[in-house]
């Protein structure tokens, strides 16, 4: 009810402290309005973003069962286009390591491999290597003390049983890897002896950030290019490499040409 007073010339006017009682009010709505609108445009880019990493990691995951599957020695995929946004990251798991994956990237907590009690997606990589997508929607894999594993979302995997590893190299900043190349993908170093360096250092175990702690994703908007390589040593023990592939990375290039010169056939 509005409070209304009449002046000695008769006009009415409504008394101070009622009006800015209902300023504040109408503010408060708007303010409402404004969180409301905001939660729902966050959820429907959250939806729209994990749609984006869902159809990417199953065209990459599809790209590697299908080279692990070749005949050949060795196999390569060239400038396979791929993109990931932020809050997401897939993580190889080999068959003939420990069930903990170790990120020497953002921070240096383990992503533990998926097993049945993780429902039917776990299940796909019992007894077997696979590729897992996992979401964090709140601190860009950075939060969390030394030794734990990271609060992630398990979304997706795929079983590789042609696989007994799956690696990317193990990166430094460098001209061809600058730090926002670099930087999302990044593992702690993994002792390979059975699978030729060609052109890197040294093997990591496979993580691939869309965003690793500075946001070069989003802030770029662009899609990476990869290079996916099959390879089976003398041993019958065959490897999935990742690498980052743009103009310029002569590593990529070096190393594509020694080991389809050396091993075999290339698709």
């Amino acid at each position: 009810m509005v409070i209304r007073r009449l002046n000695k010339k008769g006009d009415v006017r409504t008394l101070p402290g009622v009006a800015l009682v209902g300023t504040i009010l109408a503010l408060a709505v708007i303010v409402l309005v404004l969180f409301i609108a905001g939660k729902f445009t966050g959820l429907f880019f959250s939806e729209k973003n994990q749609e984006l990493a869902i159809n990417n990691f199953i065209a990459l995951s599809n790209r590697i069962e299908t080279l692990s599957k070749s005949r050949n020695q060795f196999d390569a995929q060239r400038n396979f286009p791929f993109y990931l946004p932020s809050n997401f990251v897939i993580v190889g798991f080999n068959r003939r390591w420990n069930d903990r994956t170790n990120s020497d990237g953002c921070e240096p907590e383990p992503v533990r491999k998926p097993s049945v009690i993780d429902g039917q997606e776990g299940k796909k990589c019992r007894d077997s290597a696979c590729i897992c997508l996992f979401g964090d929607r709140n601190d860009h894999f950075t939060k969390g003390k030394e030794g734990q594993e990271y609060n992630v979302e398990l979304i997706q995997c795929r079983s590789l049983p042609e696989v007994d590893y799956i690696i990317i190299p193990y990166l430094k900043e460098s001209k061809e890897y600058p730090s926002q190349i670099y930087k999302n993908f990044i593992g702690e170093k993994i002792p390979l002896t059975g699978y030729p360096l060609t052109g890197f250092n040294n093997y990591a175990f496979s993580y691939i950030y869309g965003q690793c702690d500075d946001h070069y994703w989003d802030k770029n908007l662009e899609s990476r290019k990869l290079y996916i390589e099959k390879f089976t040593n003398e041993g019958g023990i065959p490897y999935i490499l990742i690498a980052p592939e743009h103009e310029g990375v002569k590593i990529i290039e070096d190393r594509y040409k020694a080991m389809n010169e050396k091993y075999g056939k290339t698709s």
